[in-house]
């Protein structure tokens, strides 16, 4: 299965920007997108909070990849303004806003900008 994604206010087709393609997995929260191509996860849109998961506030025009560890990821959930992966390993990640501890990490605040381990 092939799903493509384009832009907030873009019609899927008619893109300005290039779209994400993703044949493992897609997720979209309130103002963002994320993917899995191959393992790789990538996202596009907001990121007032962190919720794109690279390692700053800036938004992103397009399709940009998330910042490593862990490098590969086999699934790919998003919640308003957070996002979390799987790992082939079994072990999940999350970044993004964490005023309530969305990630998983065992505290929480402002957001986490790039991945951060789920304490089990």
């Amino acid at each position: 299965m092939r799903a493509a994604a384009c832009a907030a206010g873009e019609i899927s087709g008619t893109c300005s920007t290039p779209p994400i393609t993703a044949t493992d997995g897609i997720a979209a929260g309130y103002n963002h997108l994320c993917a899995i191509t191959s393992q790789l996860a990538s996202c596009i849109a907001g990121n007032a909070w962190g919720q794109l998961g690279i390692g700053s506030l800036n938004g992103q025009l397009v399709s940009t990849p998330v910042k490593a560890p862990p490098p590969l990821y086999t699934q790919i959930s998003t919640g308003d303004s957070h996002t979390c992966g799987l790992t082939p390993e079994g072990d999940a990640f999350c970044w993004g806003k964490n005023g309530s501890g969305q990630v998983g990490n065992g505290t929480s605040g402002y957001g986490e900008r790039a991945p951060v381990k789920v304490i089990p």
